[in-house]
């Protein structure tokens, strides 16, 4: 299910950048609480806006961001020196 595979790469994608949910809120402009129903797996329908600021925060994919592609380590940006 896309609203569970969501939840585990956001919070993957979290620990790799070492930020927290309100910090990730605050950078992409978007509601913590909006943040925190992806994390949780609250979320059936995440906006495309939503997914899209995420995904480009990580510099992954929006296909990544909802598990239909591999997240290859390494992607983001924050990890990168």
């Amino acid at each position: 299910e896309a609203v569970m595979e969501i939840s585990n790469i956001l919070n993957y994608l979290l620990k790799q950048a070492r930020i927290s949910e309100a910090e990730l809120a605050r950078q992409i402009n978007i509601p913590r609480a909006t943040i925190n129903r992806l994390v949780s797996g609250r979320t059936p329908d995440p906006r495309a806006s939503t997914l899209n600021a995420i995904a480009q925060f990580f510099n992954v994919s929006v296909d990544q961001l909802l598990g239909k592609q591999p997240l290859y380590i390494g992607l983001n940006h924050s990890v990168i020196a």
